[in-house]
């Protein structure tokens, strides 16, 4: 699997479950969202995950054309 799956994946998993987590402290109690609510935060989560997996892949690409 390319590197920049792997970030995406691991990126979106780990912080899909620490923006959960967010909303239910912010709501004082364990609570899932409503499902506008959860859509808005996959966006986010996804919008983060993907942008991390570009900027993961950049720095990856720097390294490998350095060591040349």
């Amino acid at each position: 699997m390319k590197l920049e799956y792997i970030v995406f994946l691991s990126t979106f998993t780990v912080f899909i479950f620490e923006g959960l987590l967010h909303f239910m402290i912010g709501k004082h109690k364990i609570v899932l969202p409503q499902i506008d609510e959860a859509i808005q935060i996959v966006i986010v989560v996804v919008v983060f995950s993907l942008i991390n997996a570009m900027v993961s892949k950049y720095i990856n690409y720097l390294e490998q054309k350095y060591k040349e």
